[in-house]
């Protein structure tokens, strides 16, 4: 079991190009006590991942310019300290 977050205490990002997607998921962690944040693109979240602290990301695979696993592997060869700590997609 996973401990419970509390209201503003853990941040999550979702990275959906498409806005239903993108709402619903932010819905749902919201309603879960996330602080959330979202990108329409990889560029987007590439750019808040390297400036802002993120518990959680969930990333759609498909993306129009760079995908999750490009996303990742970018963030890694930065080796920027700003990493999640948990990914999802």
């Amino acid at each position: 079991m996973s401990p419970e977050p509390k209201a503003g205490s853990f941040r999550a990002l979702v990275v959906e190009d498409v806005p239903v997607a993108r709402r619903l998921e932010e819905s749902l962690l919201a309603h879960e006590g996330y602080e959330v944040d979202s990108a329409e693109n990889g560029q987007t979240a590439l750019g808040r991942l390297t400036v802002s602290r993120y518990d959680v990301v969930v990333v759609d695979f498909e993306l129009p310019d760079l995908d999750g696993v490009e996303i990742i592997s970018r963030l890694r060869a930065l080796a920027h300290p700003q990493g999640p700590r948990r990914w999802s997609w």
